[in-house]
């Protein structure tokens, strides 16, 4: 088994879930949602704040070459909830970087053969970011 970094994952491949993949629960506000959420949320930071490695365990799938590109894309079989969660994580950190501070996610892919609830989420959160200082709140309560 082969051990990987999120940015690691993001680097070498293209990243897809796929349609089979159950819609993106972490938006929703029910009860054992919010409690795995926070408990995710609460691991992420203690790891930050003790620059420490956070073990999000086992991320499997498989790959597939991808014509026309230097990467494979890998198909989460398991994982897709805290890759997806990792990922606007870490958007949210690419948009408080300053102008000479590097893109974390830059030419880093991450798509979904999506479901129209989770394609209705993730328009939703880019409307409500961007149509205000939204993402500077939010990440500064992060901070």
């Amino acid at each position: 088994m082969e051990k990987e970094t999120f940015i690691g994952l993001l680097n070498n491949y293209i990243i897809c879930i796929p349609a089979i993949q159950r819609e993106y629960v972490q938006g929703y506000d029910e009860e054992q949602t919010n409690i795995v959420r926070a408990n995710f949320m609460d691991d992420i930071f203690d790891a930050l704040s003790n620059e420490s490695i956070l073990d999000i365990g086992i991320i499997y799938g498989y790959t597939q070459k991808e014509e026309n590109s230097e990467k494979s894309i890998f198909f989460p079989v398991d994982g897709q909830q805290r890759i997806t969660t990792l990922y606007v994580i870490y958007w949210c950190l690419s948009m408080m970087k300053t102008e000479t501070e590097d893109d974390l996610l830059k030419d880093k892919i991450l798509q979904y053969e999506v479901r129209n609830s989770t394609t209705r989420f993730f328009k939703e959160l880019v409307q409500y970011l961007f149509n205000s200082s939204t993402i500077f709140k939010i990440c500064a309560t992060m901070s």
